[in-house]
């Protein structure tokens, strides 16, 4: 007889060998190293889970430590900002104020005969007036103000550029309290000056019409103004305390150089100079 061979019959196979199941997780792997008493795997597992601590927290570190330098970086444009246009202004202040200071010593010298006086009338009025000019300046500081009240100034990370630019502030309020002083003085004098109607014929308009006097009826004496002993008081005191603001103004803008060559404004410091010369 012939045998019927079925060819879909699947062919015998050896089963499957079975493989330990391997942990998932870290933990799952180090606990079933641990059973095994497989100290390297232990060891090595325990090695990867701290360089992965350290990694992390190192990644998280860089990531802040750009943000901050990020924000430092915006934080100085700002104040670089400010201080230049502070440093225009104040620089501007002195070419202005260096001729006014310099006349008021010049008629103290004429009233003390030390110096001649001026053949020409008008040349004794304009030293006449400049004791009653008045020329004051107002910082920007509206970026370091912001950081002061937000608590960022411990962005920069520059400590000798947080010390200066402290300083400079300080220096500033320092000169708006003289300052106030000084205009008060001044308007005191001048209220004292306004009884003569001589000097008054003198004082400027803005200052007749701050202290409230009428405009002089009489024509202006230069020999008497000069020989009154009133004027001769206002002048050596306005002379002191113009005087006075002026090396403030000074300072500052020395003190302001010093900041900008920390913020990185070197350049800007000399142009600036230069556009004023």
């Amino acid at each position: 007889m012939t045998e019927t061979v079925d060819h879909l019959a699947k062919p015998e196979t050896e089963p499957p060998v079975k493989r330990p199941k391997r942990a998932g997780t870290i933990l799952g792997r180090l606990a079933q190293a641990v059973r095994e008493q497989n100290w390297f795997a232990v060891a090595l597992e325990l090695v990867i889970v701290v360089l992965g601590v350290v990694i992390g927290f190192q990644i998280t570190a860089w990531g802040q430590e750009r943000d901050l330098r990020e924000r430092e970086t915006a934080q100085r444009a700002a104040l670089r900002a400010d201080f230049v246009e502070t440093r225009r202004r104040l620089e501007a202040t002195v070419v202005g104020l260096e001729p006014v200071v310099g006349g008021q010593r010049q008629l103290l010298r004429i009233m003390n005969g030390v110096a001649p006086r001026p053949a020409d009338g008008d040349s004794m009025a304009l030293l006449i007036n400049r004791t009653f000019e008045f020329q004051r300046v107002e910082p920007v500081l509206g970026a370091y103000e912001a950081m002061v009240n937000a608590g960022d100034l411990r962005l920069i990370s520059d400590p000798d550029l947080r010390a200066e630019m402290a300083l400079f502030v300080d220096d500033i309020a320092g000169g708006f309290e003289d300052e106030d002083q000084a205009l008060a003085i001044r308007v005191r004098l001048i209220e004292r000056l306004s009884e003569s109607n001589n000097i008054l014929a003198f004082v400027r308009p803005e200052w007749r019409d701050f202290i409230g006097a009428p405009e002089s009826a009489t024509p202006p004496d230069i020999d008497a103004l000069l020989l009154d002993t009133k004027f001769q008081s206002y002048v050596v005191a306005v002379s002191f305390v113009e005087a006075s603001v002026l090396g403030l103004y000074r300072r500052l803008i020395e003190r302001l150089d010093r900041i900008l060559i920390h913020l990185g404004a070197a350049h800007d410091v000399g142009h600036d100079a230069e556009q004023v010369e």
